[in-house]
């Protein structure tokens, strides 16, 4: 990311964090300095953003064929919901 990358997004985050913001009494200067904090975990995959064994951290999601992650976790979900409802509704 260049300099120009940077500034830019230091203004878009600073736009965002002007009167009337969520938390009035946080400053322009921590509020820059937690964004990049949390963009470089983000982008090195530490902290929150860590691999963690998670739904969403499966491998096809995570290498790029989110779509069988998608049908797959899908399937389950619908066919969980279909065992349920038959169980549940009358017959009739």
């Amino acid at each position: 990311m260049d300099g120009n990358a940077r500034m830019a997004i230091e203004q878009v985050v600073t736009k965002l964090h002007v009167p009337p913001n969520p938390n009035p009494k946080t400053s322009e200067e921590p509020i820059l300095d937690i964004f990049w904090k949390e963009f470089d975990d983000f982008q090195n995959k530490t902290g929150p953003y860590g691999y963690r064994p998670g739904r969403f951290l499966a491998p096809d999601a995570l290498y790029g064929n989110s779509y069988v992650w998608l049908v797959f976790t899908l399937y389950l979900t619908l066919m969980s919901l279909v065992l349920l409802s038959a169980k549940l509704l009358p017959k009739g």
